[in-house]
């Protein structure tokens, strides 16, 4: 059954390659970049050093990152990607950015960004231009390193320093961007294909709270739905859902089990698909919605917290 699932789904996403539709994808300074130039903040936590990037603020203060990172973007989307322009885009969340702060919600600003715009991929730019003899300068280094947003994996990277020009800084990253894009653009689209057949991985993370525990509403080897036991009935579900055999571990304690699934690129009416749309897949199953009440907490593309706050 599972085959049959992953070959429907299969056929349904290869029209999207077969119309040369590439990834959306986003150009983001590398954390590097970002520590090199100070944009970056430090806070104390329980013992822990948080850092922060302050994106919006390196983008409205470097009129030079502006200018190489639209030139980077014009690169890709020559290419056919679809681009997302984060220097706009992180305006448009500042306000639900501080909102956060305010209301103790853990989110970085780059998952916050992704859920807003939903890239496929986050391409980090890292570069630094050091002056040479007679008025030149060189790309001393320079590096893309594309993540995939919902798993957070690396799925190509490439770079090399340039050699002395007179040109002007985006003119320079330009041309070692131009060196390395069909690397870049091969192992991507590798990358996609694969998708295509075998899934993108996402998690969803359920996380028990006291009460269901204390009333013995959860139980991963007690508690029954269907007649079966809830480790299986998850289990279940999870590889129903999932285009390849999912995982799901549950902790010693039981509070916790992380379900690791693989999940087309777009459903059959062709939406993007989310770690989130599996968890509220889960939170409308009938079996699930008998014994518990559930909300869901998106913490990005590639992961979802499903919590059960309390028995029926």
């Amino acid at each position: 059954m599972r085959t049959i699932i992953a070959a429907i789904f299969s056929l349904l996403a290869l029209p999207i390659f077969g119309q040369a539709i590439k990834p959306k994808i986003m150009i983001v300074p590398s954390d590097a970049w970002m520590t090199e130039n100070k944009y970056v903040t430090e806070e104390d936590e329980d013992g822990a050093v948080q850092q922060t990037f302050e994106y919006a603020k390196a983008f409205q203060n470097d009129p030079i990152l502006v200018e190489i990172i639209n030139k980077v973007g014009g690169i890709f989307a020559e290419r056919g990607f679809e681009l997302t322009d984060m220097a706009q885009e992180i305006k448009a969340i500042n306000a639900k950015l501080e909102r956060n702060k305010v209301a103790g919600r853990v989110i970085s600003a780059l998952d916050e960004l992704a859920l807003a715009v939903a890239p496929d991929i986050n391409m980090y730019l890292d570069f630094k231009i050091g002056p040479m003899k007679m008025g030149r300068r060189q790309v001393e280094r320079f590096s893309i390193t594309a993540i995939d947003s919902y798993s957070r994996k690396n799925v190509a990277q490439a770079g090399g320093a340039g050699v002395p020009n007179s040109g002007v800084e985006s003119d320079l990253v330009a041309e070692r961007v131009l060196a390395y894009i069909n690397e870049l653009e091969n192992d991507m689209l590798g990358v996609f294909n694969k998708y295509v057949q075998n899934g993108r991985e996402v998690v969803v993370e359920i996380q028990v709270g006291e009460d269901a525990i204390d009333y013995e509403c959860w139980d991963m080897y007690g508690t029954e739905i269907g007649g079966e036991m809830l480790v299986d009935y998850i289990q279940n579900w999870a590889d129903e859902k999932s285009v390849k055999a999912a995982n799901v571990s549950p902790s010693s304690s039981g509070e916790t089990v992380t379900i690791e699934m693989s999940i087309p690129l777009k459903s059959a009416e062709g939406k993007p698909l989310k770690a989130m749309s599996y968890a509220l897949d889960l939170l409308k199953d009938s079996g699930m919605r008998e014994l518990y009440k559930m909300k869901p907490d998106e913490q990005g593309l590639g992961y979802c917290i499903l919590n059960i706050t309390e028995c029926k």
